[in-house]
């Protein structure tokens, strides 16, 4: 996966944003990633452009060996970079960050745990009355495949019911150590997408979804 990207982008920096460890089991990394179009993205002839998303990558240790990793995911929406480099309208370069924020999380995280499960069965059921209540005043979504974000709950369910007229079906939302998958299906085929759940005064406070996968994936 990361012979590929450098492939695409032979000048990619990485710079993290955040690191979240959960028990030694597993850790979510939040990087970004820039880098110049020199070879040409989606198909495109290289533009010469500064690119960059931001990423999330997700780490599995070992069973036996909590040192070892046994399984590296990264997702981050290459449209974007695509559609940076052939000059669309898209989310702008991210700055790269000052310094990685750092957090452990020691054990069962209980009632924050809690809450986001109950909130992706409520994504899942479509229920937007549950949705709303289970989210603070300043929620922000930040859909990282889209333009812009959705500040506050009304203007997250006013996104969510555009994204379901587009075709888009949450058939399935577990909560994991660190991140949320949230398994999708539209006219186009199965999605997949990766979030990153943040919980603040006992209400959802943030959803950052990192990739749209594309059909078939």
């Amino acid at each position: 996966q990361r012979a590929a990207l450098w492939q695409l982008l032979p000048d990619a920096h990485m710079s993290p944003m955040r690191v979240s460890v959960s028990m030694g089991s597993s850790a979510g990394l939040e990087w970004v990633l820039t880098g110049t179009d020199t070879k040409g993205i989606g198909g495109h002839p290289p533009s010469g452009k500064k690119v960059g998303v931001r990423a999330l990558t997700i780490l599995w240790f070992g069973m036996h060996n909590q040192r070892v990793i046994g399984i590296d995911d990264t997702f981050f929406d290459m449209g974007t970079l695509a559609g940076q480099a052939a000059g669309a309208s898209v989310r702008p370069v991210p700055a790269a960050p000052s310094a990685p924020s750092f957090d452990w999380f020691a054990g069962d995280t209980g009632d924050d745990e809690g809450l986001v499960q109950a909130w992706c069965d409520a994504l899942v059921k479509g229920d937007a009355k549950a949705i709303g209540e289970m989210v603070s005043d300043d929620f922000v979504w930040t859909d990282l495949t889209r333009s812009t974000d959705a500040v506050g709950g009304p203007a997250m369910l006013a996104a969510l019911a555009a994204r379901r007229k587009e075709g888009l079906v949450i058939t399935d939302a577990n909560r994991k150590t660190i991140e949320v998958d949230i398994d999708c299906r539209s006219r186009r085929g199965p999605l997949a997408e990766h979030a990153v759940v943040e919980v603040k005064g006992g209400k959802v406070s943030a959803l950052i979804s990192y990739d749209r996968a594309p059909p078939g994936r």
